[in-house]
């Protein structure tokens, strides 16, 4: 996964204004989320838009080109400096294939042409958000509903967006930020609220089998655990985990639950079963029975103010 494509285009006193989304070089979900500075700017001028030179030249005396491997290269007249990085003009490169897919690309001078600073500005990406949403509480779910930071194994930290489900029983985990199995746009999650499981004796967690024989049953409605609810909570040795120190001793909640998983390019999708398990109701635990692999994901509301 190439978490250079999450972008963040705002308008600032006229410009818009591309921030890319820096992850934790840790695969620890405490960890926060930054933006990074600015990765290019673009201003208006005579109705025209210009890429600002960064070392603070004059706009219009940057003009766009095609270097000798047919990328798209910036080069300022007046310092005769590139206006952009090479990891900058990747990005700017990104954006505008996705901004301008139309766009007649052995007329590169013609990217700006039509330009609206208003009209451009969102989150571009392999990520379908297109507004950061606040999270909610619900009186159903037994966590807030929101953006959550989640660990997937070798595709490191991904964002996935938490939303209870139109039959009002069901919590959604749709990924935000996807990687090459399961890419942006698709479930990732989903969690039976019917569906609760209660474990008091941590023996139990220890043997893998009798966790992944177990089949909760249905219930008519959504199940609230007491607010004061606890039980313990341990992996069994056989479940992958790059970390599991920091893991705690107890959790809230337990439900079961499915996620889904493919083969690269989003080939042959399917779902294994799993379990939900709530530690607080901004930090949660996702375990694949089917893949032996224990996931963790934190609310990312405080990583995007």
């Amino acid at each position: 996964m190439n978490h250079l494509h999450c972008l963040d285009l705002q308008q600032e006193k006229g410009e818009l204004v591309a921030r890319c989304l820096n992850f934790p070089k840790t695969e620890d979900v405490r960890d926060p989320l930054h933006w990074s500075r600015p990765v290019f700017r673009v201003t208006l001028k005579d109705g025209e838009g210009q890429v600002i030179c960064r070392k603070e030249c004059t706009p219009s005396a940057a003009h766009l080109k095609r270097n000798e491997n047919e990328k798209l290269e910036y080069k300022c007249d007046q310092c005769q400096a590139a206006v952009l990085t090479s990891s900058e003009e990747e990005v700017f490169s990104m954006w505008v294939n996705e901004a301008r897919p139309d766009l007649d690309m052995s007329r590169p001078d013609l990217i700006f042409k039509g330009f609206s600073v208003a009209k451009l500005t969102k989150l571009w990406s392999n990520c379908v958000l297109d507004e950061i949403p606040p999270a909610v509480q619900s009186p159903i779910s037994p966590i807030r509903l929101g953006l959550y930071k989640g660990t997937y194994g070798s595709h490191g930290i991904e964002i996935i967006k938490v939303s209870l489900s139109e039959n009002g029983y069901e919590l959604l985990g749709d990924k935000i930020l996807g990687d090459p199995n399961v890419p942006a746009g698709k479930i990732s999650l989903y969690v039976d609220l019917r569906k609760p499981i209660t474990l008091n004796d941590e023996r139990e967690m220890h043997e893998f089998d009798f966790v992944n024989s177990l089949d909760p049953d249905t219930l008519p409605s959504p199940y609230c655990f007491p607010p004061n609810a606890s039980q313990p909570f341990s992996l069994s040795d056989n479940i992958f985990m790059r970390d599991t120190q920091n893991l705690p001793r107890t959790c809230k909640a337990r439900y079961g639950g499915r996620g889904q998983i493919a083969a690269h390019g989003y080939n042959n999708p399917d779902t294994c079963r799993a379990q939900f398990i709530v530690f607080s109701e901004d930090y949660f635990g996702f375990l694949w029975l089917d893949l032996t692999s224990f996931s963790v994901f934190r609310l990312a509301e405080d990583d995007f103010s």
